[in-house]
């Protein structure tokens, strides 16, 4: 089986997580929106997310510690509207 190097990301006990829901994020070649299930780890200073809630294997992460500045977008263009 093939892996990323995002399997040494896999949740444990040991992490702080204070944070965690779905949110959307934009993929790289398609740029189409998905649903993925977000970790904020405090302890680790990370932003990591996964395909659902239940799976162990990392896709990817955001460095917060390198982080200078973050903005609010009142829309995207293209993303998905909230129902209701």
């Amino acid at each position: 089986a093939a892996t990323s190097h995002f399997d040494d990301f896999k949740l444990k006990t040991s992490e702080q997580v204070t944070h965690d829901g779905y949110l959307y994020k934009q993929g790289q070649l398609l740029r189409q929106w998905k649903q993925r299930w977000f970790v904020l780890d405090s302890m680790k200073h990370q932003l990591r997310y996964y395909d659902t809630r239940e799976d162990q294997n990392c896709k990817g992460f955001i460095d917060l510690s390198e982080v200078e500045s973050v903005s609010q977008m009142k829309s995207v263009p293209g993303a998905l509207k909230r129902a209701g």
